[in-house]
C-alpha cells in the first residue's frame, strides 16, 4: 500500500498523526505520545456528512445592511448576536478564529478547571461528525488549527492558503461545538495530567500573580486545572457549562484574506450555533498583595506588578506601552546586558546574571503591568530590592518621555491560548496574532482599534499620564514569586 498524505496536526495539548492510504485510512491518535489508539475510517468521500440547515434569506440581507466597510474592514452584526468581522490585507495565507467569552473568570465555585478540560476537548467528536474526520478534512485542506484560553475567552483559529478558507469554515465551526461522549472524555484526561506535569514555571506564576492581584475575583481563576480536580467533571457537567457559554449571543467570527460575503454566504445556509441567551461575567478587582509558592528548582522567579490598563481604554494601554518601554526597555534579554530601561539599569549594576521580562496583561475591565525577573535562588534577594528600589524613585521628564516613545511600540493583539499579553507592532504584520487580536477587542470591548489609531494614540502619551500610572502602580503593588524562594523578599520588605 502506498501512502498519500502524512499530515500532523497540533491542536491544544493533543497530538494527532493522520496517515491516509489508497483504500482505507487507519488513524493513530497519539495523546502526549503516551498511549495509542487506532480505528478504522472509511474513505474521503464520505468523511464529512454534514446536514445543511438553511435560514431565512432575511439573515444575509440584515447582516449585509449592518456591515460596515472601512479601509478594507467589514463587521456585520447578525439578528442571533453572532459578530462578524473580516478584513482583507491581499495576503496568500487567510486566518479563522471564532472566539467566545468562555474564558476561565466565568467559572462558577463548582467549576474551577472546567474550561481547561473545555479547551482540551476540541478536537473530539462533535453532534454531527467525528472528530477524525473533522481534522482528516482540516488537513486536507492544509489548515493548522490551534485552541487558544484565556482569563476573558476560549478560541478556535485556523491558518491556511486563502483558497480553502471557505471549506474550513464549517469545519471550524463544528470543531468548537463538542459532542462531550464520555470515551472522548476518557482521552481528553491524559492531555489533563500532561498539562500540569509540564507546567512552565513562568505560567505558574502567571497564575500566582492574578491570584494575588485580583484574590477573590473572577480574573484570580488559573487557567489550569488543579490536579486533583482532573477528571472530576463529567459530560454532564461539561455540556450545561458548554451551552450556557458556547453561544452565537457570546461569539465572535473573524476573518483575514477572506471576503466578507463569503462569511455571510456561508452563515446564511449552514448556521449551527445555538442561541440561547447567556449571563454576562462578573468584575473583577484589582486588590494587590502577595502569594508564593515554592517547588524544587535551583532558580527563583519573580513578578512585581501593578494596576494595569483596561481593554476598553485605549488611551491608558497606550500609556502603559510607553511605561514599559521605560521601565524594561526596548526587549527582553536572557542573561544580556540590558541597559535601556530603569529597572534593567539598575539590575544591569549588580553584574548578577538574570532574566527579565515585560509583564503586560489587558482584560475587560481591568488589567495588570509590571515585571517578572528570574535568576538563581542565592542571588534574587539584591536583585528584586533594586528592581523595586528604582521603580520607586523614577523622577520623570521630558527626555525620559520622549526616549520611551522611541522604543518598541505595544498594539492589541493576543499573540498565545497561556499568556493574555500585547504584543509589539511589527507582530502586527503576522496575520494570525491580527485576526486573534481583533477578536479580544470585539469581545471585550466591543469594538476596533485599528494599528494606525493605536500609533496616535501613543504619540499623544504625556509626562502627566505617565506619571499618574506609575503613582498608581507602585502605591499599591503585587508580588509573586514560586520557585526556591527562601531568600526571596516578602512585599513589606521592598
Amino acid at each position: 500500500m502506498k501512502f498519500l498524505c502524512e499530515v500532523f496536526l497540533v491542536l491544544g495539548d493533543v497530538k494527532f498523526l493522520i496517515m491516509g492510504i489508497r483504500q482505507c485510512a487507519t488513524v493513530f491518535v497519539s495523546l502526549n505520545l503516551s498511549k495509542v489508539y487506532q480505528s478504522c475510517i472509511p474513505s474521503a468521500a464520505y468523511l464529512l456528512m454534514l446536514p445543511v440547515n438553511r435560514l431565512a434569506s432575511t439573515v444575509a440581507a440584515a447582516a449585509k445592511e449592518s456591515a460596515k466597510a472601512v479601509g478594507g474592514e467589514e463587521l456585520s452584526c447578525l439578528p442571533n448576536g453572532l459578530t462578524v468581522f473580516s478584513k482583507d490585507l491581499k495576503g496568500p495565507v487567510a486566518q479563522l478564529v471564532l472566539a467566545f467569552r468562555a474564558g476561565s473568570r466565568y467559572e462558577q465555585p463548582d467549576e474551577f478547571g472546567i474550561t481547561h478540560h473545555l479547551r482540551n476537548c476540541i478536537g473530539i467528536d462533535s453532534e454531527r461528525a467525528f472528530g477524525v474526520h473533522l481534522l482528516y478534512q482540516c488537513g486536507g485542506a492544509g489548515a493548522t488549527l490551534y485552541s487558544h484560553l484565556t482569563r476573558d475567552f476560549l478560541a478556535v483559529q485556523a491558518s491556511l492558503v486563502r483558497e480553502h478558507a471557505c471549506r474550513t469554515l464549517p469545519l471550524i465551526c463544528e470543531l468548537s461545538q463538542p459532542a462531550f461522549k464520555p470515551w472522548d472524555l476518557e482521552n481528553v484526561i491524559e492531555t489533563l495530567d500532561a498539562d500540569i506535569a509540564y507546567l512552565k514555571p513562568h505560567d505558574q506564576l502567571s497564575d500566582c500573580l492574578h491570584y494575588a492581584a485580583f484574590r477573590g475575583g473572577p480574573l484570580g481563576h488559573s487557567l489550569y486545572s488543579a490536579e486533583e480536580l482532573v477528571g472530576k467533571y463529567d459530560y454532564l457537567k461539561l455540556r450545561r457549562f458548554a451551552d450556557s457559554r458556547l453561544v452565537s449571543s457570546q461569539a465572535v467570527l473573524v476573518g483575514i484574506n477572506i471576503d466578507h460575503d463569503d462569511i455571510l454566504k456561508f452563515l446564511n445556509d449552514h448556521m449551527r450555533f445555538h442561541e440561547k441567551s447567556s449571563k454576562e461575567g462578573l468584575p473583577s478587582k484589582y486588590v494587590g498583595g502577595e502569594v508564593r509558592r515554592s517547588f524544587t528548582s535551583r532558580k527563583a522567579y519573580v513578578a512585581i506588578a501593578g494596576e494595569g490598563a483596561s481593554i476598553k481604554e485605549p488611551e491608558n494601554v497606550a500609556v502603559q506601552s510607553v511605561l514599559l518601554s521605560l521601565l524594561v526597555g526596548e526587549r527582553s534579554l536572557r542573561y544580556g546586558p540590558n541597559n535601556e530601561g530603569v529597572v534593567s539599569r539598575a539590575k544591569a549594576s549588580g553584574s548578577y546574571p538574570y532574566e527579565i521580562r515585560r509583564l503586560s496583561e489587558v482584560y475587560s475591565d481591568s488589567g495588570l503591568v509590571g515585571f517578572c525577573i528570574s535568576s538563581e535562588a542565592d542571588i534574587i534577594a539584591p536583585l528584586v530590592h533594586a528592581a523595586a528600589k528604582s521603580l520607586k524613585s523614577i523622577s520623570m521628564n521630558d527626555d525620559t518621555v520622549k526616549k520611551a516613545r522611541r522604543v518598541e511600540i505595544f498594539c492589541f493583539a493576543m499573540r498565545h491560548v497561556r499568556m493574555a499579553e500585547l504584543v509589539c507592532l511589527n507582530h502586527c504584520e503576522s496575520s494570525s496574532a491580527l485576526a486573534l487580536g481583533y477578536a479580544a477587542q470585539l469581545l471585550c470591548s466591543k469594538r476596533i482599534v485599528s494599528t494606525s489609531e493605536f500609533i496616535q494614540l501613543i504619540r499623544s502619551v504625556t509626562k502627566q499620564d505617565l506619571e499618574k500610572m506609575i503613582s498608581r502602580m507602585v502605591s499599591n503593588m503585587t508580588i509573586a514569586s514560586c520557585g526556591n524562594i527562601y531568600q526571596v523578599p516578602y512585599l513589606d520588605e521592598l
